[in-house]
């Protein structure tokens, strides 16, 4: 994104010390009148005092150290910079650690690191956060997120994902914020599917002694995300062990489908017809698949689409095969070949 600004930013005279710290701020509502431009450089710090002046609540008890970026005089004047509140949350920390501000101020500091890109300072602020054992809520929950990321923006995948389960964890049982739950999901499903091998080992081993709800879930994802990456072999890996904890998982349909894809890819022909007469026994309407799950129409869309694909392309191949076979001089095998194709097509047609 910053690339993309420079050209703007060097015709304002726009001073930037570094292509990979700063990016433009919009904020946008159609409550807000008038077009507002500031090029002044501005610092994280100054979103918080900007949106309470925004939504009315500008005599809250505590507005931060930045300013509030509407107010030109300021903006232009601001009693602290960026850098600055870094400096004196340090001298709080270390001068004062029982204050209980020191929570918030490590928090403060750990972002100021993670925006910096300074990934292994942000670890070290991130971990004096959480290593406080009554503090819960926003500021636990985006500590212990952004102590994940942090983890896996220096490729520590394994310790990422434990990170990612741990905010999930937290967050099911209403300790922290679930809002970046789904995220977290699938960056823990990321960081897993990342490690050498695709992952699948290593989440079996870790999650092995582990009384959670979201196994199948993870798994679909690490499936989703090696296939995404044309780890074939690791993405079927992870669908099967998917479909060996919960068959009837919601989007076990999406999976199989991935499969059948991947068996093509990997010309296992035969293997992906066989499979496709799994599809379509697993998800039919008698199916304990679809008995779970018929009140997800969204879901039921996807396995009937699923039935539907594997139903045509179960005669095509046999057509394909008949035709083969007819070509090589085997008549009698091009005859019942050709006859399994009428009956699949006829199937279809129903």
């Amino acid at each position: 994104m910053l690339t993309d600004y420079v050209d703007y930013a060097t015709h304002k005279n726009l001073s930037i010390a570094s292509r990979e710290n700063y990016c433009p701020l919009i904020i946008y509502s159609p409550q807000i009148e008038g077009n507002v431009q500031i090029d002044e450089l501005c610092y994280q710090m100054d979103i918080f005092p900007t949106i309470l002046h925004l939504i009315g609540c500008e005599d809250y008890y505590w507005k931060g150290f930045g300013v509030n970026l509407l107010d030109s005089v300021a903006h232009r004047n601001r009693p602290i910079t960026e850098k600055e509140a870094y400096e004196l949350r340090m001298k709080l920390v270390k001068n004062f650690p029982d204050n209980g501000l020191v929570p918030k101020a490590w928090l403060r500091i750990a972002e100021y690191h993670f925006m910096n890109r300074k990934f292994r300072d942000a670890i070290s602020a991130y971990n004096k956060v959480t290593g406080f054992q009554n503090l819960t809520g926003k500021e636990a929950a985006l500590a212990m997120y952004h102590l994940a990321e942090s983890y896996y923006n220096i490729a520590e995948f394994e310790t990422a994902a434990v990170k990612y389960f741990d905010y999930i964890v937290g967050a099911d049982a209403g300790k922290y914020p679930s809002d970046l739950r789904a995220e977290a999901m699938d960056f823990m499903a990321a960081a897993f599917s990342d490690l050498e091998g695709g992952g699948v080992e290593e989440a079996e081993t870790f999650l092995k002694d582990k009384k959670v709800s979201f196994k199948d879930s993870l798994y679909y994802r690490i499936g989703m995300k090696n296939k995404d990456h044309d780890r074939n072999e690791e993405a079927v890996q992870s669908f099967r062990r998917l479909m060996a904890i919960n068959p009837n998982y919601i989007d076990a349909p999406l999976a199989d489908i991935a499969i059948v894809e991947i068996l093509i890819l990997q010309q296992k022909f035969d293997e992906a017809q066989e499979y496709r007469y799994t599809v379509v026994k697993r998800y039919d309407r008698n199916s304990s698949w679809y008995k779970k799950n018929q009140q997800y129409p969204a879901s039921v869309k996807n396995a009937e689409s699923a039935i539907r694909s594997a139903m045509l392309d179960i005669p095509q191949y046999d057509h394909a095969q008949a035709a083969k076979l007819m070509k090589s001089g085997d008549t009698e095998g091009a005859k019942k070949r050709f006859g399994k194709a009428i009956e699949g097509y006829n199937a279809f047609l129903k």
